[in-house]
């Protein structure tokens, strides 16, 4: 493995270096010839590059091919070299060009392994490069002393000069932990490399490289750097002491996208570049030297979650956020594959919050596919999404169940306390790929955009989401199943992927509609799902065409697409926000009413939009409560449609629906004070033609339902427990 380094170090000046060299070497004015010369400075490490035994190759699946000899390589793909390689020490510019002679020089030995000494007061630095004398020369940054070179430090070297020299920015605008975050990024991105026993450093560095820069969040990693806005900090944990290797994560206030990443150095400082902006910053501890809880930044302390973060904003001076973080629980463990039981890198893995299903915590997994969060005491379920060219299904942690749940409402409860240390293992199994392209027929590509992905066979129920890249491109690998695919107002219903992949475009021009969400004082409502019906067919609101989640500052954006000419919107909260879920009611209010009764949107043209402004949502009170299942023993029933209705007790009169967790719980947001006409339980797999015919009494396997529940004061929680 590379090592990770996180000690921030200062460049050493070319003057004072040529006096050290001179001193070290008996040249120049030496104030007490009798002293003994200063020892020089040793750097070394591994010469890698593809090559050595194949253990296994997931071709022609097109997935990443594990090369390493029996000594080890550095990093997934890649092995050591023979003796005889030279290795230079030089310092480069901004271009990556050499600057003045070589510093000094080494031979690998038989295991690839070198050592060179540099003069005397030699200090480690972004400046300075090892180089080695191969077919395809290859370079790593020399950020402390110890400094292997393969394809991925060629990677981080091209793309961090690149970057700087682009933006006429010199090296001395980045230091260790800036190219530490760079480097891990290319590291997390060994598996999107297809590999062949032919393949060269150079070629291997080369798609290393594009696959960094088709990802959104990577490639804004990478151009952070020349950046002129900065966050600086420290992070400690509870007892005062320092998080020393903390992952520090700056994202887009609004949507959430990575916009700059790295790590504390050993005293828990840091600071990072950002463009001028609007972000939320978390301190992520993925270490195993701390259980420290990773937390996203407020003024008053932390948050768990990220939505619940403070807007931090840039201009162009340096912004402080300073953490201290709860003392929190460990979760560890390593991806693998379910078939070689080689470890799986790039693997996505996220630590979502048990009942609100929102994402605390994710990280990827490196190439040895190991992962480690630390998080606060609480309740989380664990999904592993897998975007990279390794061909194994995304899945969540189920107990019992080989490769893990297909969706969330499978997805087992994980309990963390404080002081608590959970290690486990994940194997994916083989899995068929989903893959499209987003795009407009006016602008073309559509980067960024979130592609959502529900199982067919269960429903409907959610599974994971992703983004497009820079190109409009996307993927997942998924379980064998049938499965639907949302994106920017248009969905594929029932892909079938029992047997092989699909690829699934969505290519239709789209009108928007936009709005902001508030609560009754003024402030975002985020998380919202926004849910958009048809509101043209034989029966309006029977289908749902789309939806979107409202952004932290409340924002959102849903579509529509020919040839729908007319609307409706529902907001689901289920986060356990004191605001009420409701549906659109016209003059910029939420409204307690059935979908069906609820103020018409006419559909914007393709490329117009229609602004609704800021939406009111009212105070809200949480209905909670489970979903059991007399079949079975009276025992929580995993994904049971639990359906609030207004003015009636039938479909038509829905107003909201929300599913049962894996454990047969449910959680939902309404206003507070609302007398609900009927809150039914029943099994979304259910008879398309079954109507209540009796509202007080219960058809066993069907249905469960109570009528007239009155919703209690803003704040409070109110039980109901159903059986269906």
């Amino acid at each position: 493995m590379s090592e990770r380094i996180w000690i921030r170090t200062c460049a050493l000046g070319a003057v004072a270096l040529a006096a050290a060299f001179l001193t070290a070497c008996g040249g120049g004015s030496v104030a007490n010839p009798a002293a003994p010369a200063a020892p020089g400075v040793a750097i070394s490490g591994t010469v890698a590059a593809p090559g050595g035994s194949v253990q296994t190759a997931f071709m022609p699946s097109g997935a990443l091919l594990r090369a390493e000899s029996a000594a080890g390589g550095s990093a997934s793909g890649v092995s050591p070299l023979g003796a005889g390689i030279t290795v230079n020490l030089i310092q480069i510019d901004a271009t990556g060009s050499q600057v003045g002679p070589v510093i000094a020089s080494g031979v690998t030995d038989t295991n690839g392994n070198y050592t060179l000494t540099a003069p005397a007061g030699f200090t480690p630095s972004p400046s300075y490069v090892v180089k080695s004398a191969t077919s395809t020369p290859m370079l790593a940054f020399v950020t402390s002393t110890t400094a292997n070179i393969d394809p991925y430090t060629l990677t981080t070297v091209t793309l961090v000069t690149g970057t700087l020299h682009a933006a006429g920015v010199g090296l001395a605008a980045v230091d260790s932990a800036d190219i530490a975050a760079v480097h891990e990024t290319v590291l997390v991105s060994s598996g999107n490399v297809t590999l062949t026993l032919g393949t060269t450093a150079a070629q291997m560095a080369s798609a290393l490289a594009a696959s960094v820069q088709n990802d959104q969040e990577s490639s804004n990693t990478v151009a952070s750097l020349a950046a002129q806005g900065g966050i600086a900090g420290a992070v400690q944990d509870a007892n005062g002491q320092p998080v020393a290797g903390a992952q520090i994560l700056v994202r887009t206030y609004g949507n959430q996208v990575t916009t700059a990443t790295t790590r504390t150095d050993a005293n828990g400082a840091y600071t990072l570049r950002v463009p001028a902006g609007s972000y939320i910053v978390g301190a992520l501890n993925d270490t195993t030297t701390s259980t420290a809880a990773s937390a996203w930044w407020t003024g008053g302390g932390g948050a768990t979650s990220q939505f619940k973060a403070a807007k931090v904003t840039v201009a162009a001076a340096t912004v402080t956020c300073n953490f201290a973080l709860a003392a929190g629980g460990r979760l560890a463990g390593t991806v693998t594959a379910s078939d070689t039981g080689l470890p799986l890198a790039g693997i996505t893995v996220a630590l979502n919050d048990f009942t609100s299903g929102q994402t605390d915590m994710f990280v990827k997994t490196l190439p040895d596919g190991t992962v480690t969060c630390n998080v606060a005491p609480g309740s989380y379920y664990v999904s592993l999404r897998n975007s990279t060219l390794q061909p194994y299904a995304t899945g969540c942690i189920a107990n019992g169940l080989t490769g893990g749940g297909k969706n969330s409402s499978q997805a087992e409860r994980i309990t963390v306390t404080a002081g608590s240390s959970q290690q486990g293992a994940m194997a994916l199994v083989p899995g068929h790929l989903l893959q499209g392209m987003v795009s407009d027929p006016v602008t073309g590509p559509v980067a960024g955009v979130v592609v959502r992905f529900q199982d067919f066979d269960a429903q409907g129920v959610g599974c994971e989401s992703v983004r497009t890249g820079v190109d409009g491109t996307y993927s997942m690998w998924v379980q064998p199943g049938h499965y639907n695919v949302l994106t920017r107002g248009q969905q594929a219903v029932n892909l079938d992927c029992t047997t092989g992949g699909q690829t699934q475009n969505f290519t239709a021009a789209v009108g928007q509609i936009t709005a902001t969400l508030q609560d009754p004082q003024g402030n975002p409502v985020g998380q919202a799902y926004v849910y958009v019906y048809d509101n043209t067919g034989t029966t309006p609101t029977d289908t749902m065409l789309s939806f979107e989640v409202a952004n932290s500052d409340g924002t959102v954006t849903v579509y529509t697409t020919a040839p729908t000419s007319s609307v409706k919107l529902g907001f689901l909260i289920d986060s356990g926000a004191m605001v009420g879920s409701t549906v659109y009611g016209g003059a910029g209010g939420g409204v307690l009413e059935a979908i069906s009764a609820g103020t018409a949107v006419a559909a914007p043209a393709a490329g117009a939009t229609t602004a609704l402004g800021t939406v009111g949502l009212p105070a809200g009170a949480v209905l909670s409560g489970s979903v059991n299942s007399l079949a079975n023993g009276n025992a929580g029933a995993a994904n049971k449609m639990v359906s609030i209705r207004i003015g009636g007790q039938k479909g038509g009169a829905k107003m909201v629906n929300v599913r049962t967790r894996s454990d047969g719980s449910y959680g939902i947001s309404l206003p507070a004070g609302a007398t609900l006409t009927a809150v039914v339980a029943y099994d979304a797999n259910a008879p398309a033609n079954w109507s209540i015919t009796n509202g007080t009494s219960m058809v066993p396997g069907l249905y469960d339902l109570t009528s007239n529940l009155l919703m209690g004061a803003t704040g409070s929680t109110t039980q109901q427990v159903l059986a269906y």
